[in-house]
């Protein structure tokens, strides 16, 4: 009895040795050429810890800064394909159903479309990212004399900072310009990666149209 105790102990000993190594293994796969969090990768202007290949999908909640229009929870997502290395192309959308103080429904859509480039400052999992493209702002209501709906521009220069393997803080400024109408927002992000393709976020963006807070998922490829 005493004996098979033993080896029991002995196997599980093993098991959690060979589950560690697998797991070493897969971040090491991933840093020589995998995909998502923590690979490394070759740059256009030197070698990158990060992924620029990515779709983010995340739930906010809404703080208008609009005293007629309530808070609201809505959906956001980003989808960024990588066209070389750190360059990359993006399309970014965001939805939320608030209401009006009058108690109607309205309807807010933000959608970017745009690319980017990363650079990589020495190997210390910093990149600086240049990002600009067109963009879409939609909030209509019986209740504005000057109801958003037009197209314009953004420019967004911002960075990914890698702590490790597992933990990533994203920060940037996006300038943007719809209908003549120019709009300051700064956002804040922060990524756990679970695995090289899977990772979880926190993120916030501050402007002057709207807050947004929330939390999601992203699958790194």
């Amino acid at each position: 009895m005493k004996a098979s105790k033993i080896s029991c102990l002995v196997l599980a000993i093993f098991s959690l040795h060979q589950a560690a190594q697998s797991q070493d293994d897969y971040w090491a796969n991933a840093s020589s050429g995998g995909t998502g969090g923590g690979s490394g990768r070759q740059g256009l202007f030197g070698e990158s810890q990060h992924s620029y290949g990515y779709f983010d999908l995340g739930y906010f909640m809404h703080d208008f800064q609009a005293d007629e229009v309530g808070e609201a929870n809505g959906f956001g997502g980003a989808l960024s394909i990588p066209l070389a290395d750190s360059l990359y192309v993006k399309a970014a959308l965001g939805f939320a159903h608030p209401e009006l103080e009058t108690g109607e429904e309205i309807d807010y859509l933000a959608w970017n479309l745009g690319g980017g480039l990363g650079i990589p400052i020495g190997a210390s999992g910093f990149d600086i990212v240049l990002e600009a493209g067109i963009a879409h702002r939609k909030l209509e209501g019986d209740a504005f004399a000057d109801p958003i709906d037009g197209y314009g521009f953004y420019a967004t220069p911002w960075v990914r900072w890698g702590l490790g393997e597992i933990l990533e803080l994203n920060g940037g400024v996006t300038f943007l310009n719809v209908d003549s109408d120019s709009n300051v927002a700064a956002e804040a992000k922060a990524l756990l990666h679970l695995t090289p393709s899977v990772s979880l976020f926190g993120a916030a963006t501050f402007s002057e149209e709207v807050n947004q807070y929330g939390v999601g998922v992203r699958l790194s490829f």
